[in-house]
This record gives structure tokens, sequence and C-alpha cells, in this order.
């Protein structure tokens, strides 16, 4: 009988260790997406406010001093289409920081691409992205 009842034990006990295996790893990953979720939100944010301050203040320049709308291909619908992430079919392998990085300098020469064209007709100082 207590041949059994140990065997029982073991058995229990094994099955409890691959749960908590299995709880760990998923709260790991769980975790570890929260983080990169976070930090890349916060960066996006920062983007999108300096991306959207500029696009606003040269809108609103240009039509003080001109008759018409400024109509320009770089400023329409910029929100998903400079996206450095979304193009990607497989994220299971994306480094974060490196998608961070790609999608600030997207975000700044965009930004200097706007600068430049307009500098002369508006003068408006340049947001600074991280």
């Amino acid at each position: 009988m207590e041949d059994v009842t140990e065997l029982s034990w073991k058995k229990i006990e094994r099955k409890a260790e691959k749960c908590g295996y299995r709880d760990g790893i998923n709260d790991g990953r769980k975790s570890n997406f929260q983080k990169s979720f976070d930090q890349g939100y916060k960066e996006g944010f920062k983007n999108g406010y300096a991306i959207g301050k500029y696009k606003g203040a040269l809108m609103a320049t240009y039509k003080q001093t001109n008759k018409e709308d400024l109509k320009d291909p770089l400023l329409e619908k910029i929100s998903r289409g400079w996206c450095q992430v979304c193009p990607s079919k497989d994220t299971s392998n994306l480094d974060i920081n490196e998608a961070i990085s790609n999608q600030n300098k997207t975000s700044n020469n965009y930004l200097k691409g706007l600068h430049e064209k307009y500098k002369d007709k508006v003068k408006i100082k340049l947001p600074q992205t991280t």
C-alpha cells in the first residue's frame, strides 16, 4: 500500500512542477511583453506628438499667410504609414530596442523632410524627438 501512495504522490508532484514551470514561463512572457509594449507606446507617443504638433503648427501658420489650405501628400494619412513594426508579419523575434530605434529614425527623417520643404514658407521650430 505504501508503494502506491508514494507513486501517487510523485505523480502529483511531477504534475505540480510542470504546471508551476508552465505558469512561470507564461508569466515571464506576459511581463516581458508588457514591458516592451509600455516602452514602445511611450516612444511612439513622443514621436506621434512631435509630428502632430509640427503638422498642426505648419498647417495653421500656412493658413494664416495663404488663402488656400496646405495640400501635401506628406501630410496625409501619416498615422500608420510611418510605422516600422506594422509591416512585419512575424514579430516573435522582434528586438524592441531595434524597432524603437528604426521608428525614431523614420520619424526624425519625416520631420526633417517636412521642415526642409517648408522652412522658407513658415517659421516653425523643429520639435525634438528621441
